[in-house]
């Protein structure tokens, strides 16, 4: 009697342990058929942290520029740049840290067969989304990057910020890089000289507005530095 007693409990046991498993095997089976499904989800989990993270990165730096050119600019230039703009000017936003947001994008130029140069229409078209898009405020730019800036009516007269305008201005509104002093400072000097440097306008009221109006101050009086730095001779 108590034999079958025995018996008829690990028989249940077993019963019980079959359950168990076979609800387990279903949690596996369940898992590997949607695992594309659950790997997607954690890449746009990524992605979205990843884009905050940026995003909130972004609003806290000083200074936004976006430069343009044909010779690479490689991380350590772009250190360098970073800290000489630390010696022009003090930290505007009170970390006590002149945050730098300095994009690069290199551009190519070829020429076809009539001698005539032409440019890449895929970046062009980057550059075109980057003046719509992103936060950048002072341009560093190579000549048909410039026109584009210029066609575009987002530039700010220099005569809207200084009083004397420098002699290496081409128009009312662009510097030709390399007649500045600031073009042969430490980091900068990686630049094209052949560059234009020029900042964009306010954003009137009708328009989006990707910075502050006291970010854009502070980038004016950055740009202000920039086009009036003078190196001891």
């Amino acid at each position: 009697m108590d034999d079958n007693k025995l018996y008829d409990i690990d028989d249940e046991n077993e019963e019980e342990v079959e359950i168990e498993i076979s609800k387990f095997q279903k949690i596996i089976n369940f898992l590997d058929a949607k695992k594309w499904i659950f790997f997607i989800i954690i890449l746009l989990i990524l992605f979205i942290a990843f884009a905050v993270d940026a995003f909130l990165k972004r609003d806290q730096n000083d200074v936004h520029i976006l430069y343009t050119g044909y010779q690479f600019i490689d991380d350590e230039n772009i250190t360098e740049l970073k800290e000489a703009c630390g010696y022009i000017s003090n930290d505007y936003n009170g970390d006590d840290i002149l945050m730098v947001d300095f994009l690069s994008m290199i551009v190519d130029k070829k020429m076809d067969f009539e001698g005539n140069y032409t440019y890449d229409p895929t970046m062009i078209t980057r550059f075109n989304t980057e003046l719509n898009t992103s936060s950048s405020i002072i341009f560093i730019v190579e000549n048909s990057y410039y026109d584009v800036l210029r066609s575009s009516g987002l530039l700010l007269p220099i005569s809207n910020i200084i009083n004397d305008v420098p002699e290496g201005a081409i128009d009312e509104t662009g510097i030709l890089f390399g007649t500045l002093d600031i073009s042969i400072q430490e980091g900068f000097n990686n630049l094209s000289p052949d560059s234009i440097i020029c900042i964009r306008r306010p954003a009137a009221e009708n328009e989006i507005k990707y910075i502050s109006e006291k970010q854009y101050e502070h980038n004016l009086d950055f740009f202000k530095k920039l086009i009036e730095y003078k190196i001891d001779k």
